[in-house]
């Protein structure tokens, strides 16, 4: 038995369970839904050629762009292999950008993956995720 396993057991006879999982929750990180959108510039990008491998529910790795010479608030699509699948659209890209300055850590999940015409339209979930 594990030692944090006798130390719940040993609150429960107490009756401080409540106080242990408390705590025990408070060390998982939590995710806190902030947007639902699409990925912006799928056609562009290497979309199409990781849409084989993306799947509803994986998640995606956001980056920052700073330095991008159209839009200071840039946050860069990366599939699960690193390919750049594209861009938080523009207009929804300031509060996760200011919360990713600030150090918080931002991050995505594929809703949905669907052909478009001839773009793929991947919709995303934006998660903080909160300590």
């Amino acid at each position: 038995m594990r030692r944090r396993d006798v130390i719940h057991a040993l609150c429960s006879l107490l009756g401080l369970g409540a106080i242990v999982t408390r705590r025990a929750d408070a060390a998982t990180p939590r995710e806190i839904l902030l947007a639902g959108m699409h990925v912006a510039g799928t056609a562009y990008y290497d979309a199409e050629t990781a849409a084989d491998r993306l799947r509803p529910g994986q998640r995606l790795m956001l980056r920052r762009q700073p330095d991008n010479r159209y839009d200071a608030l840039a946050i860069e699509v990366l599939g699960p292999e690193g390919h750049k699948l594209g861009y938080v659209p523009r207009r929804r890209n300031e509060m996760p950008a200011r919360l990713m300055d600030a150090g918080k850590r931002v991050s995505a999940r594929t809703e949905s993956i669907a052909m478009r015409g001839s773009w793929l339209n991947i919709q995303v979930s934006l998660y903080l995720e909160d300590a």
